[in-house]
């Protein structure tokens, strides 16, 4: 249970063919008595557009961008609320999308991706 006061946050996100939704975060006012309240999630779309999307992340690097994969291969920058018209990364041509176990699989920063700009990105080659 929460104590009044504290930030109540919910590291959830979710994904869904339309779009791309992230949670809202609250904050408990120190005056209130919420020891009976139900927590709740709610979800806002950020984005709109995109080729489904399975993943957001971000690079550590506070630059605010969000990093959304999209199975097909590509990788898209969200800044301002709009995805880039140039993907961060587009591979779509190099691997194999077709399968339920198949396209753009996994994507990470590396820890010093500031410094050395290495990332990484998993994904099958076609046989």
């Amino acid at each position: 249970m929460q104590r009044p006061g504290r930030l109540l946050r919910i590291s959830l996100m979710l994904t869904l063919a339309s779009g791309v939704l992230v949670p809202v975060t609250g904050e408990a006012s120190p005056a209130a008595d919420v020891s009976g309240l139900v927590p709740y999630i709610a979800v806002l779309p950020v984005a709109s557009g995109l080729q489904q999307p399975v993943l957001v992340t971000h690079a550590g690097d506070d630059s605010g961008w969000m990093f959304i994969r999209e199975r097909a291969g590509r990788i898209r920058i969200l800044s301002g609320g709009t995805p880039a018209s140039t993907p961060f990364l587009d591979i779509r041509s190099k691997i194999a999308s077709g399968g339920s176990e198949q396209g753009l699989l996994g994507l990470a920063f590396h820890p010093a991706y500031v410094s050395n700009g290495r990332f990484f990105a998993y994904y099958p080659i076609p046989n």
